[in-house]
């Protein structure tokens, strides 16, 4: 029988306690039903971390548990990572999740203050999914090293943005496009005499520049910058919000650029954006709807 995925008596941080108050029953009766799907997946330290690293190991379920659901083979290698792989067209594509945080300093995404007008810190939640972007190019380089990943195989991140602050509500275009192909706000040309719009497009966001005036790139997935990386994998569910969606909200994010493109079909299930070419300066994001599964 397999144990429990919750301890009420156990030493655990505010977020882990909050699944035994009494509107989060049927939230816990959820995830518990996921861990009896993910537990033999799961490595041995998973339900001792969760208790203080609780909405990042969550996502791990989630992802695992949505990915098993759709029919899909997850293969599960040792405890060093990535967390599991999936094989798409006899290619075995790796899996890295990834859950930041409101992050330090300066540049930190502030608290939403509710009852008060405000503005959101665009450019800050773009940071930190830059931010968890190349934290997990770094691991992938360490596993190239270690020969836990092949150079032949694929690399997808998987990053949920819960824990940001503001992140889950969205933005159009949406933060992953802002933070991987450098997509910025709306920008139209209007002819002043008739107040006709002449052309409409999104302004080329290449980076972000930090409180320190140190630039970010924000554009990996356009022009011949990041390989590695074959596609990203998108979400803001979390334990609290999991019940609100009829589905899922994960948005799959294709580098065109990748060693190793992850193919259309892999994830017929999920939402997918792909970058196409409209001259040489200019590309529209081609959206693939998910299909029902």
């Amino acid at each position: 029988m397999t144990t429990p995925l919750f301890d009420e008596n156990a030493p655990a941080c505010a977020d882990y306690k909050c699944a035994f108050l009494p509107h989060a029953t049927v939230h816990r009766a959820k995830a518990e039903a996921m861990w009896e799907k993910y537990a033999p997946y799961a490595d041995r330290a998973f339900l001792s971390s969760l208790r203080f690293d609780f909405h990042a190991r969550f996502w791990e379920m989630l992802l695992c548990t949505e990915l098993l659901a759709a029919g899909l083979k997850v293969v599960k290698e040792g405890d060093a990572g990535p967390e599991f792989y999936i094989t798409s067209n006899g290619r075995r594509f790796w899996m890295e999740a990834v859950s930041p945080k409101a992050g330090t300093g300066p540049d930190a995404v502030p608290p939403i203050e509710y009852g008060q007008a405000g503005t959101v810190p665009i450019d800050r939640i773009v940071l930190r999914i830059a931010s968890a972007l190349s934290e997990k190019l770094c691991h992938y380089r360490r596993g190239l090293a270690a020969g836990r990943i092949s150079p032949e195989d694929g690399y997808i991140i998987c990053i949920n943005s819960s824990q940001v602050p503001h992140a889950k509500f969205g933005t159009e275009p949406s933060y992953p496009s802002r933070a991987l192909y450098g997509v910025g706000n709306l920008t139209l040309s209007i002819d002043r005499d008739s107040g006709k719009v002449l052309d409409q497009f999104n302004v080329y966001t290449p980076s972000v520049i930090k409180v320190s005036g140190v630039s970010v790139g924000t554009s990996p997935f356009f022009g011949p910058g990041e390989t590695g990386c074959s596609a990203v994998i998108y979400s803001a569910m979390d334990f609290f919000n999991v019940d609100r969606f009829h589905d899922n909200d994960f948005g799959v994010y294709h580098n065109p650029n990748a060693a190793h493109p992850l193919p259309i079909g892999a994830f017929p299930m999920f939402d997918q954006f792909a970058p196409d070419p409209v001259d040489e300066s200019r590309f529209a994001i081609r959206h693939i709807h998910r299909k029902a599964v």
